[in-house]
């Protein structure tokens, strides 16, 4: 799988023979990807955003002969099946066959992981030719992924991150071999595994009810220093507080309470850092009208006071 992307927004800032590092400038952030050929027909790719998506990136190309399989390291990620929006964390492996329309959106605002991508067309012999032939079959992964609806999900669990994690902390010595092996250690795996495919398992949303929990998160965000209630945003927005805290927590992966309390204290971390307002004024912009309960939070989640992570910083 070759890239071509926007100039203008793609600085490469490495390329040989064995991987091409790319920065993207982004509308809703940036991120970086690292592209290693391994084989005729496979590579993996890193990826690492802080950004609310990678839409820009879209190629328009034509991957229908592609297995692509995804791992989410950190953050979560949206995609559709079925005419749903479905959301995947960390840990979770996701095979599709081709890419377009795969990933849309970052609901977090930041995502990192690998993908694999295996194109069905010359990819088998390089296969045949490291472990030999009649071993791993692709066309019998292309089964599986077709039986589950062309989107097969694997949640995250203790056999399949043995295999994984180990990815993810390469010295820079024995990168192209050890990929390599450890590629086809994953298909060696995914060959005698029996995978359990966990669609059907995932909370799915329509897409009108995420279209109204992105709009009150980013209605929380505008007025992050405000006495918003549950109440206020069932009234304004027309939807039951529970139906409310079930999508927001589906779309997030946590409750609407805890992602807004992490929201105003990694803002407070910000204003922190790259200004000099007192804690009492940022303790405010926040918020938090009671500078003591401020404090308070502020050292739980960060393990430290206002004041000592602005000196560590």
């Amino acid at each position: 799988m070759e890239y071509d992307f926007d100039k203008s927004i793609t600085t490469i800032l490495e390329d040989n023979d064995f991987f091409t590092s790319y920065h993207f400038d982004l509308d809703s952030g940036y991120g970086d990807m690292v592209y290693y050929h391994l084989f005729p027909g496979i590579d993996i790719i890193y990826n690492d955003f802080n950004a609310d998506n990678c839409n820009q990136l879209d190629n328009s190309g034509d991957y229908d002969d592609f297995i692509i399989i995804n791992h989410c390291n950190k953050g979560r990620f949206e995609t559709t099946f079925k005419n749903n929006y479905i959301y995947l964390s960390e840990g979770d492996v996701v095979f599709s066959i081709g890419a377009n329309n795969y990933m849309q959106d970052f609901p977090l605002g930041y995502y990192s992981g690998f993908q694999i991508s295996i194109d069905l067309s010359i990819a088998q012999e390089s296969i045949d030719n490291v472990i030999g032939k009649n071993i791993v079959n692709l066309n019998h992964l292309v089964t599986k992924i077709n039986d589950s609806g062309s989107l097969l999900i694997i949640r995250s669990n203790p056999e399949i991150e043995h295999v994984i994690s180990e990815l993810y902390s390469v010295n820079d010595n024995i990168k192209e071999a050890y990929y390599k092996l450890k590629v086809m250690e994953l298909l060696l795996f995914l060959k005698n595994s029996s995978i359990k495919n966990v669609n059907e398992e995932y909370p799915t949303l329509k897409a009108e009810n995420v279209k109204i929990i992105k709009e009150i998160k980013s209605y929380l965000v505008e007025n992050i220093g405000e006495n918003i209630t549950l109440d206020d945003l069932s009234s304004k927005f027309n939807l039951s507080k529970t139906s409310i805290k079930n999508y927001f927590k589906t779309i997030y992966g946590k409750p609407l309470s805890t992602w807004r309390r992490e929201y105003r204290l990694t803002q407070a971390s910000f204003y922190l850092e790259r200004t000099n307002r007192n804690i009492g004024e940022i303790s405010e912009i926040v918020g938090y009208q009671n500078h003591g309960k401020f404090t308070d939070a502020f050292k739980q989640y960060y393990s430290m006071t206002p004041s000592e992570y602005r000196n560590s910083h």
